[in-house]
């Protein structure tokens, strides 16, 4: 599944809506890393289809972070839906993520994305930003990075689970499948 800019802004806005319109950058990329890994064990897919690497602060999802950073418009990169609605991280807000202006996130997520929303806020939501990370980091997948980024292969988040190296290739398998079958109907558009 390629990445799903409209899926990943309908996922942040959702978190934004249930702080109240902010979130510190850390806090907001790890509900959203902990939604795309539960999407991942429940229904064998992430939301946005967005690709994982660990940093220094843990798990984060690559081209979600990049629409987050507020040197965006000047890398060439437009992200015309994620600016329509959220503002990237200001000097001086604690690197707080603003929401510009609420989204239809039911025009862009199905009824069981979220619900897996729901389930993540109510669970995750009450932690500040260093709760969720040292959370974030305690999962067996986290490893421990000094500076840089080391991509975070879905196999891993799978294998760290417990499944077995069977149950990991028929799923990954059936996600090529499922890509495959994506990408023939994105070139009938």
């Amino acid at each position: 599944m390629s990445y799903n800019e409209s899926k990943a802004m309908a996922m942040a806005a959702f978190f934004l809506e249930r702080a109240g319109g902010r979130l510190n950058d850390i806090k907001l990329m790890k509900l959203m890393y902990l939604a795309e890994r539960e999407a991942l064990l429940k229904m064998n897919a992430t939301v946005t289809g967005d690709s994982f690497v660990i940093m220094m602060h843990g798990q984060v999802l690559s081209h979600t972070l990049r629409r987050m950073s507020p040197h965006l418009e000047a890398g060439g990169d437009p992200a015309l839906i994620w600016r329509d609605y959220i503002l990237p991280c200001e000097s001086g807000t604690d690197n707080e993520i603003s929401l510009r202006k609420s989204a239809p996130s039911d025009e862009f997520l199905s009824k069981f994305e979220l619900s897996l929303l729901s389930g993540v806020w109510d669970e995750f939501g009450p932690m500040d930003k260093w709760q969720i990370r040292d959370f974030c980091h305690k999962l067996p997948e986290c490893q421990e990075i000094p500076s840089g980024r080391i991509p975070l292969d879905v196999a891993d988040i799978l294998y760290a689970e417990g499944l077995s190296q069977e149950e990991v290739q028929t799923r990954l398998a059936d996600q090529r499948y499922f890509e495959k079958v994506d990408e023939v109907f994105q070139s009938m558009e």
